[in-house]
């Protein structure tokens, strides 16, 4: 990380800064985070520099909903939004998404920048899924397999109803394709 792309900013400046975390504090900038931690963007971990150890100790805990946490200076801190200002040298604008779905995967070539709706685009099945398969779902009565997508905000879309599960699974998948473009699921 070179020195010139921070500097310590006033409570004010980061009060206005649109892309820190909720619990901002002005103390975490890049060279904060620099002196304490380093971070190895193609293993996506961050160990701590201030250790007595001989091996330094992995940064962070992972919680229970998958992701990577870090205290900072008494702040609570993201570890994909930690490795966006060490490789960007500034906090992201809205969220960091997970290219893999993989929460706890910081590789830096694993993260991007999105926004609420892209971000949605590359969940998951729900855990309560009975198909596994989001936007697939069986049709009682009819006895057949319905697909659908939520596609331009809060419209669903029947994209149609089929007899063969893995065909209804193809046609969300390419529907995906159609309608997220680089925020489709790849990773089920």
């Amino acid at each position: 990380m070179a020195d010139d792309k921070y500097e310590i900013i006033s409570a004010q400046e980061a009060s206005q800064n649109v892309g820190a975390p909720k619990k901002w504090k002005p103390e975490i900038t890049g060279n904060v985070l620099e002196q304490m931690l380093t971070y190895n963007p193609d293993t996506g971990i961050f160990v701590w520099r201030i250790s007595d150890l001989a091996e330094p100790p992995i940064a962070g805990t992972l919680k229970q909903h998958g992701y990577i946490w870090i205290v900072i200076c008494g702040v609570g801190v993201y570890a994909h939004r930690l490795a966006w200002l060490w490789m960007s040298g500034c906090w992201p604008r809205e969220l960091i998404d997970h290219i893999n779905g993989d929460k706890s995967d910081n590789r830096f070539c694993n993260l991007r920048e999105a926004n609420k709706m892209q971000n949605m685009m590359n969940q998951g099945a729900r855990a309560d899924s009975k198909t596994g398969i989001r936007g697939v779902t069986w049709h009682k009565e009819n006895k057949n397999w319905i697909v659908r997508i939520r596609a331009n905000g809060d419209k669903y879309l029947h994209l149609g109803s089929f007899a063969d599960f893995d065909e209804a699974c193809a046609r969300r998948k390419e529907a995906e394709k159609q309608y997220y473009g680089q925020f489709a699921r790849t990773g089920e």
